[in-house]
């Protein structure tokens, strides 16, 4: 995840999601601490969509961190959201690209 965080090519954001969701399956499915995400593995995939240059990235860089949050306060301290985190979604919103509405909901 953090490879594709830091790739730039298109399309590494939604990869990089996508391992965090494969990990949470095989999480789920074998119990395995060593494959249970946590803050830095949110943050690399935060990370991705602000440094992307798609559309909503900004929203989608906070819908991301809201799921983290959410895990954390239900007793995942693994999840805990850290500085790094909540920088990577003013990242997303202060580079947003598009139209004003986009940068306006950013």
């Amino acid at each position: 995840m953090d490879a594709w965080s830091k790739n730039g090519k298109v399309g590494a954001a939604e990869k990089a999601e996508a391992i965090l969701q494969c990990l949470f399956q095989i999480y789920k499915e074998t119990d395995d601490d060593e494959l249970k995400p946590n803050g830095r593995s949110f943050t690399s995939v935060i990370n991705s969509y602000a440094k992307s240059r798609k559309f909503h990235k900004a929203a989608k860089a906070k819908k991301i961190l809201d799921y983290q949050i959410a895990l954390y306060k239900k007793g995942n301290n693994e999840a805990k959201p850290n500085v790094f985190s909540f920088t990577a979604v003013m990242n997303a919103c202060a580079f947003t690209t598009g139209d004003n509405m986009e940068a306006k909901e950013a």
